[in-house]
C-alpha cells in the first residue's frame, strides 16, 4: 500500500514490478477535469446572489492570478448592488488595462439597468476599441465579456437581436460575475419581443434579491407581466 500510495502521489504506475510514467495525456486530462470542476463550482458561487460566496469566488480568483481586484466591481454590479458597485470604483487609479476595462463595463451595465440605454451604449465604443490582452491567457474571457456588456445594453435599449441574445449566454458563461445581468438582460429582451413566458423563464431560478439590488425591481415587474 505505501509504494501504491507513493506512485500516486509521484505520478508513475506499477505494473508487473516495473515503475512506468503515467500518460501524460491522462495527466492532462485529469488537470483539465479539475479546472472545469473549480470553474463550474465558481459559477455556482457567483451565481447564488449569496455576497459571502461572490466574495469566497473572488478571494479564489485573486489567489489564482486570473483576475484583477477591479473584478469586485463588476462582482458587486452582478448581485445588483449598484451602491456597492461605486464604492468599489471610488479609487481613482486603475492600475492597467484590466482594470480600465471592469471599471467601463461596470459603468455600462450600471447605465444600461438605470434607463440610461444611449449613454450605455456610447460606452460600448470606448469599450471595443480598447486593445484586447490575450497573453495572459484570458482573451476568450475579455472577448466574450465585451460581447455581453454590448448586448446588455442594446437589450436593455431594446434593440437586442438573435446575436445579442447568444453573446448573453456566452458571457454569463465566461465571465460568471455577468450572471445575473446577462439572464436579466436576456429577459427584457425577451419581453420586448412579446415573449413573456420566455423572459420569465430565464430568470425564475433567481434568488431573493435583497431591497438594496436593482433586480429586486426587475424581477417583481417581469414576474407580474408574465403569464402564470
Amino acid at each position: 500500500m505505501p509504494a501504491l500510495l507513493c506512485s500516486l502521489l509521484v505520478g508513475v504506475a506499477v505494473v508487473d514490478g516495473s515503475w512506468l510514467p503515467l500518460s501524460l495525456v491522462s495527466m492532462g486530462a485529469l488537470a483539465m477535469g479539475q479546472r472545469l470542476l473549480r470553474l463550474g463550482l465558481r459559477r455556482l458561487d457567483y451565481s447564488s446572489g449569496d455576497f459571502r460566496r461572490v466574495s469566497a469566488a473572488l478571494s479564489e480568483e485573486w489567489s489564482e492570478g486570473t483576475a484583477s481586484r477591479r473584478l469586485r466591481a463588476l462582482a458587486m454590479v452582478g448581485l445588483g448592488d449598484f451602491a456597492a458597485a461605486r464604492r468599489e470604483l471610488l479609487s481613482p487609479r486603475d492600475s492597467n488595462h484590466e482594470d480600465r476595462e471592469l471599471r467601463l463595463c461596470a459603468h455600462i451595465v450600471m447605465l444600461a439597468f438605470e434607463g440610461q440605454a444611449l449613454s450605455a451604449l456610447r460606452l460600448c465604443t470606448a469599450l471595443v476599441a480598447l486593445p484586447l490582452v490575450a497573453e495572459d491567457g484570458q482573451e476568450r474571457r475579455r472577448r466574450a465579456r465585451r460581447e455581453g456588456i454590448v448586448a446588455i445594453a442594446r437589450a436593455l435599449g431594446g434593440a437586442a437581436d438573435e446575436e445579442d441574445y447568444q453573446a448573453l449566454i456566452l458571457a454569463a458563461r465566461w465571465e460568471p460575475a455577468l450572471h445575473w445581468p446577462c439572464c436579466y438582460g436576456a429577459a427584457v429582451a425577451c419581453y420586448v419581443k412579446s415573449e413573456p413566458l420566455l423572459a420569465r423563464k430565464l430568470v425564475e431560478r433567481a434568488p431573493r434579491w435583497p431591497q438594496e439590488s436593482i433586480f429586486r425591481g426587475l424581477h417583481s415587474r417581469l414576474f407580474s407581466v408574465a403569464p402564470v
